[in-house]
């Protein structure tokens, strides 16, 4: 029966942080939350290589998201409200407003929130 038990809570422990087949401590990782896509607005094509930097809008200190090693999606964070910015040199930057969920309850876990920023070359903004 402890084997049952510890294959459970094995299976569950992102959810429930359980340990030995008892609930313990919420796990460290909140869940993904923004998942930021660059592109370029009049081709549509992926800009890879853009810098994005998400500020929450808490107060606390922005930081620099990296593009995913298996594609070109900057992700990460936890839930609230956030500014994020992208640009790239060739392109005037942009920024967008979003807000990131939560599922709530004991262990809240960011629910992934894709968002696509469109990023407009120079030479279309007229400089």
């Amino acid at each position: 029966m402890k084997l049952l038990a510890m294959l459970v809570c094995a299976a569950a422990a992102v959810q429930s942080g359980c340990e030995d087949g008892v609930r313990g401590p919420c796990p460290p990782y909140p869940g993904v939350g923004l998942v930021v896509t660059v592109v370029n607005d009049q081709t549509g094509e992926p800009i890879c290589d853009a810098v994005v930097t998400a500020q929450p809008q808490n107060g606390s200190a922005p930081w620099t998201m990296s593009a995913t090693p298996a594609g070109c999606a900057h992700s990460g964070s936890g839930a609230g409200t956030y500014s994020v910015r992208a640009e790239r040199p060739g392109f005037g930057p942009a920024s967008v407003l979003v807000g990131v969920a939560s599922t709530g309850g004991e262990c809240p876990i960011a629910i992934e929130t894709p968002v696509t920023i469109r990023l407009v070359a120079v030479t279309q903004l007229g400089r």
